[in-house]
């Protein structure tokens, strides 16, 4: 933790920016809804501030949104964010969902959840009938077969670091989707000035394991006795720095 570095923050939600922005995040496709205002003050303050904070891209359509984001990140390598509204935000991503998964794109796709606790409990708590009936029992659920990681922001958690470590899983090859739900009363719980966590850079990412020596060689010998040996490129022009050693190999 003694390396963990501090960040001014009034409020958790501007740790979670924070952490974005610093985990190499510099687009939020965002779509907005009643839990949702607190990304909108997040980066409003912090570009009054001169804070990290990705940059706020508005969009009208949550399925535009997260295509938005896989096109931004198959085209950069980058890791990229969403955030939408709750379950039915979710669900509006449709199709793009399983494309996040299967292209192996790094997004932290956020969305609000709804407030549980009561009127007048603490800042962000249920104030509209709706409070009490939009939540789904197990709102993670929704995309747990397509995301590598999911989690729900607990009042117990340390907001930068929850955000640091999903960035990490999203990195981490094989790359993916992550999936964050953000309480509107978290998003609210007060920080006294300051925040500490480690950012995605100081975390790393997983290190791919190496092939067994032995299947290695193996491999080798067939295709060195093969008579029309066929290479499936599959994923592989992704990492422009295999094309060379790909070539060499077929030659």
């Amino acid at each position: 933790m003694h390396h963990w570095c501090e960040y001014p923050a009034e409020e958790w939600s501007d740790a979670i920016v924070a952490a974005m922005k610093l985990g190499g995040v510099e687009h939020l496709f965002f779509v907005s809804g009643t839990e949702m205002a607190f990304f909108q003050e997040a980066a409003a303050k912090a570009g009054q501030l001169g804070r990290h904070c990705p940059k706020l891209m508005m969009m009208i359509h949550e399925g535009v949104a997260l295509n938005a984001a896989i096109g931004y990140s198959m085209l950069t390598g980058k890791p990229a964010a969403t955030a939408v509204h709750v379950d039915v935000g979710t669900l509006h991503q449709g199709a793009a969902i399983h494309a996040a998964w299967h292209d192996r794109c790094p997004i932290l796709m956020t969305a609000g959840a709804g407030p549980r606790a009561f009127p007048g409990q603490m800042p962000g708590g249920r104030n509209s009938f709706i409070n009490w009936v939009q939540e789904p029992r197990d709102q993670g659920a929704i995309v747990r077969q397509y995301t590598k990681a999911d989690h729900r922001l607990d009042h117990t958690d340390n907001p930068g670091l929850a955000v640091s470590r999903l960035l990490q899983i999203a990195m981490s090859e094989p790359r993916g989707p992550v999936y964050l739900t953000i309480p509107r009363e978290s998003a609210m719980l007060p920080l006294p000035g300051v925040t500490r966590f480690p950012t995605l850079q100081q975390m790393g990412v997983a290190r791919p394991t190496s092939p067994d020596p032995e299947d290695a060689r193996t491999i080798a010998r067939w295709l060195v006795k093969s008579a029309s040996p066929v290479l499936f490129t599959a994923r592989l022009g992704q990492d422009p720095n295999a094309i060379p050693e790909f070539i060499r190999l077929a030659e």
